[in-house]
């Protein structure tokens, strides 16, 4: 199972650690899995649009525990459990970017969202995470 991310704003490229998506970036939807392998899916076989940003659920489970221990004051706590199913929860332009405030202050104190150390493939991951958010104006969990 995975977690796909829809941003609203399409127009800018996802940049995953690993993966040079290069002109191919409109064309597919890139898939991290926990073990750091990053596989592409043509977006005609999953429907979503360009830029979407997919997660396996070893990777999207520990990111969303931290969302729901640390962004309480951004998210209703119904908005907090559905963030665990990929249900279509929309995620405002506004929810978006203060959770990459906070997530840039936690990154800053190095705290780990991922174990290993800094630069594994999964910590790494959460740079893109932030990048994400920052530039996504909004989005939807599917």
């Amino acid at each position: 199972m995975s977690f796909d991310l829809v941003p609203i704003n399409r127009n800018f490229k996802v940049t995953i650690p690993g993966l040079d998506l290069g002109d191919d970036a409109d064309r597919v939807v890139a898939t991290v899995w926990a073990c750091g392998e990053v596989t592409q899916t043509p977006r005609s076989s999953v429907g979503f649009p360009p830029n979407t940003f997919r997660m396996s659920n070893n990777l999207w489970e520990p990111f969303w525990d931290w969302v729901c221990a640390n962004c309480r004051s951004v998210l209703s706590p119904d908005e907090l459990d559905m963030g665990h199913s990929n249900d279509g929860l929309f995620v405002t332009k506004e929810q978006s970017e203060a959770i990459a405030k906070l997530l840039a202050v936690a990154l800053e104190a190095n705290v780990m969202l991922y174990p290993g150390d800094d630069h594994s493939p999964e910590n790494m991951l959460a740079v893109c995470v932030l990048e994400f958010l920052t530039q996504c104006n909004g989005f939807e969990i599917w």
